[in-house]
């Protein structure tokens, strides 16, 4: 065999052999890119849930710290009223009882439900 017999036998199934390892590099480099794709895109949402947890977080202090002013608030006004000879009681989600001492009367009064925060 001669060179150009190889020459002209290598432009033949050159081609060929060039085609069919093209075909896995080129699946590899594209499977590659979209693994690349995904991760950014992982990464990404990875992030913005954190940020959205620590804002929540943040919102259930805020919540937590504003009950505990609530609860101490009422336990004042309930301090204030008793020494003024009026018992407050929370009866329940829907109403306060308010028993005069002085008269002993009960006032049950609902309790309004406020669309204003």
């Amino acid at each position: 065999m001669n060179l150009t017999e190889l020459l002209t036998l290598f432009q033949a199934y050159g081609g060929l052999l060039f085609a069919i390892c093209s075909v896995p590099i080129g699946y590899l480099l594209i499977r590659s890119g979209f693994s690349k794709q995904l991760d950014v895109i992982q990464r990404r949402v990875i992030a913005a849930q954190e940020v959205e947890r620590q804002a929540l977080q943040k919102e259930i202090d805020d919540l937590k710290s504003d009950l505990a002013r609530q609860k101490r608030i009422m336990h004042t006004v309930q301090i204030a009223l008793k020494r003024r000879g009026l018992v407050i009681t929370v009866d329940g989600d829907d109403f306060i009882s308010l028993f005069d001492m002085g008269k002993q009367q009960t006032m049950t009064i609902p309790v309004q439900n406020s669309k204003e925060e």
